[in-house]
């Protein structure tokens, strides 16, 4: 036997109708139509989803701080991306799931628009990165110099590779500035 969530309740049958005018229905006493209050539906998420975002969202945070100066936005971003995953989930489970949510993460970014002049390199930060290298070296940069993880963090949270974490630093270090690179590789201390 299955009890209904919501049972019906009756309501007073209308009252008959005066030989001169429209048909009344009672009103009814205050509470005897309400439906009963339901609980708030908890939505279950796979036991896996939920330990990899206690996994991840520390650092996904971290890194949505430096590309975001407010508070606010570098949270909603995260949450966003968390909340895409649950509905990409089984699809991240066939791949690799850290590559899934990196994806996913990165496209909630705007792109950064506008001329690199002097001015804008000198200030550094990671805007600057992300116009003038492409998204994947950026985020490889910002993960080893920003949020200071080693090459092994840095390919374990975006899922790739350490070969390709490698790489992509090796290729934004030859694609920035001189100057700048030599800041990001530690032989000057800001760039100019």
């Amino acid at each position: 036997m299955t009890t209904a969530l919501c049972p019906e309740v009756p309501c007073p049958a209308p009252l008959t109708a005066p030989a001169d005018g429209p048909a009344l229905t009672a009103a009814p006493r205050p509470g005897a139509c309400r439906r009963p209050r339901t609980a708030e539906v908890a939505i279950q998420l796979p036991a896996d989803y939920r330990a990899f975002c206690l996994l991840y969202q520390e650092t996904y945070l971290r890194y949505a701080q430096a590309r975001v100066s407010e508070p606010d936005s570098s949270h909603a971003i995260v949450a966003r991306a968390l909340g895409l995953l649950a509905t990409h989930w089984p699809r991240a489970l066939t791949s690799h799931p850290a590559e899934v949510a990196w994806e996913l993460l990165g496209s909630l970014f705007p792109r950064p628009r506008g001329a690199i002049d002097s001015a804008t390199l000198s200030m550094g930060g990671c805007e600057v990165l992300y116009r003038v290298l492409p998204a994947n070296q950026a985020d490889a940069v910002v993960l080893r110099h920003r949020l200071l993880l080693d090459t092994h963090a840095c390919a374990d949270l975006m899922g790739v590779e350490p070969f390709t974490v490698t790489c992509r630093l090796s290729l934004a270090y030859r694609s920035l500035p001189k100057t700048f690179a030599d800041c990001l590789q530690g032989r000057t201390s800001t760039p100019r």
